[in-house]
């Protein structure tokens, strides 16, 4: 059987201070005395020494800011340092902005905005959010107001207007971004002109000229840029960060909205949070004529107690227009997932049906055995779980092959000493006799058969949806289920002649931490 396993990262994202190494001196005077921005002495600015990152301002300087700006502003939410400028993101309104519920939407009680070193508003406080700095375009900043998306530079200048719906970084040298308005699409170009041209083939959506497969290679595999410094209560505030996903990203479902705590330095002797991420697009697909799919990758890792990487894989599929119809969760769990050498993967059949396995099932008795899942999808793009009760649930979904029955199975041994690890589990290649029986008579009993002998009574009256009524079930079986029955017992003659020849038994070591 042809497995698609799942790849770690391509369209890999490194958070970083909001910084650049390029070594500017800025020579216009400070218009406000009252503010110490710079070192008199050295004329730079209050940076605090870091060899891991590129510096951040010192703790007196922001409280210092922090005082100036409440005079006309009500919050000072976090700052970024471009190529060595401090910008401050400030808010006007009743309500606080909260870092945690990320509450930038919530009935629009406060706005948002940008100052730049001097407290010049360069981007009014008139906006529901502001994303982080060079996330689609260097020098680009993206903001929101009431769903409408534009683009000022760092001078305060817009240079895209707050008009689009959606904007999506372009990989055309003529084009600055492709954008979206009222299900068009279209792209602005260098000069920053508009163009919505149906016969060009800027024009096309991203899935549908698949420049989505191009954005993992978006920027030299980098996407978020940069990482704003929160500025809250913690004493260790400095080695806080912020990351907003860009919209373009999140809408579809790959990634979280935003990332509320990233580690800025791990050098620091307390840090909490996320401190990078990977994702990728792994595979396009259609799904009749208006349904498109793509499955993402999507992996976070940080400190909390310990180190953790998290994973999930998914697949989402979208109309012509980019809109998410649906998600389905492929995968999800520690980046390194699987256990002792069980892989999940995922297998499409045509345009119909995902076949999933993702975890084990860990209620079988026998040893671990991968848990196959099926989900159906509707020419609308809508998903549908496909129940059954059976354990080998192919049996009900799929014509099978002899190659469903080999794998990677085990079972812990029993030893004596609790703490002893060594050859403490007994690994095989393939299916047992007694699960090929079990693979068989499943199938009778999820139509209802009832077993003359005791084995088979006794194992299927524990199962809640075992409900005995016929005694014979052939006239209930579909064409699946009578292909399969045959590869079952063919399978079985072959193994009563020489078992240990398929399962070829060995003994290993394997744990994992608790």
């Amino acid at each position: 059987m042809k497995k698609i396993y799942i790849f770690l990262s391509i369209f890999v994202i490194t958070f970083a201070a909001c910084s650049d190494n390029k070594n500017q001196k800025n020579d216009k005077p400070s218009t406000n005395e009252s503010i110490k921005f710079k070192d008199k002495q050295t004329d730079e600015y209050l940076f605090a020494s870091n060899k891991h990152l590129e510096p951040n301002l010192h703790k007196d300087s922001i409280d210092k800011i922090a005082k100036e700006i409440s005079k006309k502003y009500d919050q000072f939410i976090f700052y970024c340092l471009i190529d060595k400028k401090p910008y401050y993101c400030v808010t006007k309104g009743k309500e606080k902005f909260d870092i945690w519920t990320m509450n930038f939407n919530s009935e629009k009680k406060f706005k948002v905005g940008l100052l730049d070193e001097y407290l010049k508003e360069i981007i009014p406080v008139e906006y529901d959010k502001i994303y982080n700095p060079n996330d689609i375009i260097d020098g680009g900043i993206i903001v929101e107001k009431n769903n409408k998306r534009g683009i000022y530079d760092f001078s305060g200048n817009l240079i895209v207007e707050v008009s689009y719906d959606a904007i999506y970084p372009s990989f055309h040298q003529e084009v600055l971004v492709q954008v979206k308005k009222d299900n068009k699409f279209g792209w602005i170009d260098m000069q920053k002109k508009e163009h919505f041209d149906d016969n060009s083939t800027y024009s096309n959506s991203p899935i549908a000229s698949d420049l989505i497969l191009k954005w993992k290679t978006f920027r030299n595999n980098i996407i978020f840029w940069r990482v704003c410094q929160l500025i809250n209560d913690w004493e260790d505030y400095d080695n806080a960060g912020m990351l907003f996903t860009p919209a373009y990203i999140y809408e579809l479902g790959m990634m979280p909205e935003y990332f509320p705590s990233v580690v800025m330095d791990k050098s620091k002797e307390y840090y909490m949070g996320s401190d990078s991420v990977f994702a990728q697009v792994v595979e396009k697909k259609t799904f009749g004529e208006k349904v498109i799919g793509f499955v993402t990758d999507f992996i976070e890792t940080g400190v909390e107690g310990r180190g953790y990487q998290m994973k999930q894989q998914e697949l989402i599929l979208v109309n012509q227009e980019l809109d998410t119809i649906s998600t389905l969760v492929i995968g999800y769990g520690d980046a390194n997932w699987g256990d002792y050498c069980f892989e999940p993967f995922y297998n499409f059949y045509g345009d119909t049906m995902i076949e999933i396995v993702k975890e084990n099932h860990w209620e079988y008795e026998l040893h671990s055995l991968p848990k196959y899942e099926y989900y159906r999808i509707e020419k609308n793009g809508q998903i549908e779980h496909l129940n059954t009760n059976r354990y080998f649930a192919y049996t009900k979904f799929v014509k099978i092959t002899e190659d469903y029955f080999k794998g990677c199975f085990y079972y812990y041994l029993e030893m004596e000493n609790d703490e002893d690890f060594e050859n403490n589990i007994e690994v095989y290649e393939h299916l047992t006799l007694e699960d090929l029986d079990i693979m068989r008579n499943e199938i009778f009993a999820e139509y209802g058969m009832k077993f003359n002998t005791d084995k088979w009574k006794v194992y299927f009256e524990k199962f809640d949806w075992y409900q005995p009524k016929y005694d014979n079930v052939e006239d209930k079986l579909t064409e699946i289920d009578k292909h399969n029955l045959d590869i079952i017992l063919k399978t079985s003659e072959k193994l009563k002649k020489d078992e240990n020849k398929y399962l070829k038994k060995r003994k290993d070591t394997f744990y994992q931490a608790g």
